[in-house]
């Protein structure tokens, strides 16, 4: 556990801080170099049409990078020459992550119509906001009969994030506009 802590919440780096990037302060080119400099990457693709960089682990990382499912990866959200989110997939269980950051601030499970293979399909969702970090830890599961939220729910996303305000905008503008979705069943 202190390994994964020490990741999360590194020593002499303040919250939110992953491996030494600190989302709003860390230079792209500086993430770049940091994440290269761990040894754990295999690939590193910077988006020329987005605003992410896209960041695949190796087998030397720590076993809980690599989630379960294979296809996401680490990206960093930039603004101009900075990093200002980290989107870090894990397979850890919600219990691991709430044991490591403690109580959330907030927490919510919602139902929405996501995006998945060019057709619009409902899937849950769990946030946990932790303002104090600026961070967020969400799962997020398609609606098959069997989705649920518990606490060895695996494959944890954390969030960092330069600014939890801009979040809460963000927050607002998408419950503003899921009215009609929050009545299905999952």
């Amino acid at each position: 556990d202190h390994d994964k802590r020490q990741l999360l919440f590194p020593e002499g780096c303040p919250a939110p801080c992953f491996m030494g990037i600190r989302p709003g302060i860390t230079g792209v080119e500086e993430a770049i170099h940091i994440l290269k400099s761990s040894g754990w990457t295999a690939n590193i693709q910077i988006q020329p049409t987005s605003r992410w960089v896209i960041v695949q682990w190796n087998q030397r990382a720590p076993a809980w990078l690599l989630p379960h499912d294979s296809s996401n990866n680490l990206a960093l959200a930039t603004r101009g020459s900075q990093v200002e989110e980290i989107h870090l997939p894990t397979s850890l269980d919600l219990s691991e992550v709430e044991l490591l950051m403690g109580r959330s601030d907030s927490n919510e499970v919602t139902i929405f119509r996501g995006m998945g293979e060019g057709q619009f399909i409902p899937v849950l969702d769990y946030t946990a906001a932790y303002r104090r970090y600026s961070m967020l830890v969400a799962l997020t599961q398609n609606c098959n009969g069997t989705a649920h939220v518990s606490h060895n729910s695996p494959d944890v996303v954390v969030r960092y994030y330069a600014d939890m305000s801009v979040l809460d905008d963000r927050l607002k503008q998408f419950h503003d506009s899921w009215r009609v979705v929050r009545r299905m069943k999952c």
